[in-house]
């Protein structure tokens, strides 16, 4: 799969956990099937990815558009979701296939794991451990 953003590289496929995705070596943008970019942030080896990313020095990429779905060829659609902390997500409304800039998925890793508070940190280890469902909205 040729990369979203870099002219002359291709995707490789890697796993962030559990998940398989696809990602560019050269802008560290990564390439999630359906559903899988939510699976990966709920797993319990994001904290493990956000200190290894927020380490990295990821390469400013020029955006000129809309990139077209490596899987199905239509145009992704950009969001900013509050809850990924306004990274800027390019969706796929056919497959639900999701593309993140390398720095974009910096900027998701480091939301979902600095950016809870304590309580919520505290109340989902007690889940964990203790393997019931606590309510933190």
């Amino acid at each position: 799969m040729h990369c979203l953003r870099c002219d002359d590289a291709y995707l490789e496929g890697t796993y962030l956990g559990a998940t398989a995705v696809e990602r560019c070596p050269a802008c560290m943008g990564h390439w999630f099937a359906r559903g899988d970019l939510a699976a990966f942030l709920k797993s319990p080896t994001v904290g493990y990815f956000a200190d290894r990313y927020a380490e990295l020095k990821i390469p400013a990429v020029r955006i000129t558009g809309a990139p077209d779905c490596p899987g199905c060829g239509v145009t992704l659609r950009r969001a900013r979701p509050a809850q990924l902390g306004q990274a800027a997500v390019d969706v796929c409304p056919r497959c639900g296939g999701t593309w993140l800039d390398g720095v974009e998925i910096q900027r998701v890793l480091v939301t979902q794991v600095k950016g809870k508070g304590l309580v919520r940190q505290a109340l989902e280890i007690i889940e964990w451990v203790v393997g019931l469902p606590w309510k933190t909205k």
